[in-house]
C-alpha cells in the first residue's frame, strides 16, 4: 500500500487507536497483520500505550 491510500489509512488507525481501540482491534477491524498496524502507527508517530498484564 502506497501514496494517499496508505496515508488515509495510517491517520484513521492513529486516530482508533488514541481513542483507545488495541493495535489487534485494527488490525482485525482493517484486515491487516499486526505488524503492519503498527508499523502504521509508528510512521504516524503515536505514543504507544504499555501492553496489559494479566494475573
Amino acid at each position: 500500500m502506497t501514496g494517499e491510500a496508505r496515508v488515509d489509512l495510517r491517520d484513521l488507525l492513529a486516530e482508533r487507536y488514541r481513542a483507545g481501540e488495541s493495535v489487534r482491534e485494527l488490525a482485525e477491524r482493517v484486515g491487516r497483520s499486526y505488524g503492519s498496524v503498527h508499523q502504521l502507527l509508528k510512521e504516524a508517530g503515536v505514543k504507544f500505550r504499555s501492553r496489559r498484564r494479566w494475573s
